[in-house]
């Protein structure tokens, strides 16, 4: 196991390659058997689908395929990257990155064993871990190795950072509970680039940003209630009301968040348009990749095509 270095601020000094994408949902070989073959069959389900679609426009139909299973115990997040590696921390607070099979490949265990408040692989190639209770972020390769530890107390201008996120130019946006605002924090000068306050006409409940994520040039903040869109000038564009949000994902151009009974709900936040599709189980974790599905319930990671 690697543990933290502990050194503030050290660069990544990594040789290695940039692993492959990992093909997590070959669709297995069919038997001619078990193919449609039936003129009557298949017009019958051209029909149907037809008709489900006319029924309505804000539900996605989807077929699901499950490709394969494998048990992985106390989950606290779950995350895939742009290649496909599979990433978890559990909840010890280790960080732990998995082969197709359910193998760990890399471990990182920080001193103390804190739990990451958030754990972002998709934005960058770094692993971005960020702590509440410690008031730092982590830094890591894609390997888990060339730990880099900042701490948010370096900086006078912030006061208690409820959440954070990896910005696309190695800058970090963050929520600063104490003055209720959006900053943009460059971690290598201690400075504040951007300082946005938030709407004061805004709820008080809604102001506790619990999450943070950057995609497709927007912002993406969320309240237990509340989601927030804000441009790359801190300006915010749109916001949507919905209930019960713990953690978002994205597909596309749309973020989405675990329903109730099952459902996924999605918002396109560059249309303003809702739909939902209904997952084939429960799950307490989700992530999208390539437009396929990983779910985590109940001590099993479930993949679906």
């Amino acid at each position: 196991m690697r543990k933290e270095k502990g050194e503030k601020g050290k660069e990544e000094n990594s040789t290695k390659k940039q692993p492959k994408a990992i093909n997590w949902f070959k669709r297995p070989r069919l038997n001619p058997s078990d193919k449609l073959v039936s003129t009557h069959s298949n017009c019958l389900k051209y029909c149907l689908l037809f008709i489900l679609l006319s029924f309505s426009t804000l539900s996605l139909a989807q077929d699901w395929e499950l490709v394969r299973s494998f048990p992985v115990p106390r989950i606290h997040k779950l995350q895939v990257d742009r290649y496909g590696s599979l990433f978890v921390a559990d909840r010890n607070g280790n960080i732990f990155k998995l082969d197709s099979l359910g193998k760990t490949l890399e471990t990182y265990s920080p001193i103390g064993g804190a739990l990451p408040s958030d754990l972002q692989v998709s934005q960058s190639v770094n692993v971005f871990a960020f702590y509440e209770d410690w008031q730092r972020f982590v830094l890591l390769d894609r390997f888990l190795g060339n730990a880099r530890t900042y701490e948010f107390s370096d900086s006078e201008e912030i006061g208690y950072v409820k959440s954070a996120c990896w910005a696309s130019d190695g800058n970090i946006w963050l929520f600063d509970q104490s003055d209720f605002s959006l900053k943009k924090y460059n971690p290598t000068t201690k400075s504040i680039l951007l300082s946005l306050p938030f709407n004061f006409s805004l709820e008080n409940e809604e102001l506790e940003i619990t999450q943070l994520r950057e995609h497709e040039g927007k912002i993406i903040g969320i309240s237990e209630n509340k989601i927030f869109v804000f441009s790359f000038t801190g300006n915010l564009e749109w916001s949507f009301e919905a209930e019960n949000i713990s953690e978002i994902g994205f597909r596309e151009k749309s973020v989405f968040w675990i329903g109730e009974q099952g459902k996924v709900n999605f918002w396109n936040f560059f249309k303003n348009t809702q739909s939902t599709i209904q997952l084939p189980k429960l799950v307490a974790k989700l992530d999208c990749y390539n437009g396929n599905w990983i779910g985590y319930f109940k001590g099993n990671i479930h993949f679906y095509k």
